[in-house]
């Protein structure tokens, strides 16, 4: 018997990105027969990292 299991997830993903969001799968077959498909979830927000949000960072990170 032959077990495979494949993800099916993408290499990058483009922000912003909400916990609990499907990106993906994940894929297990038994000689070549599909037996179960799982969902990939995002467990926490990714926001978009824009130029405001770089100079708020550094702001907030270098003021004593």
């Amino acid at each position: 018997d032959v077990v495979e299991v494949n993800y099916l997830i993408p290499k990058v993903l483009k922000a912003p990105v909400k916990a609990g969001e499907q990106i993906g799968s994940v894929v297990y077959t038994l000689n070549g027969e599909l037996v179960k498909q799982d969902p990939v979830i995002t467990s926490e927000n990714v926001y978009k990292q824009t130029a405001k949000w770089y100079m708020e960072y550094i702001f907030r990170r270098f003021a004593i």
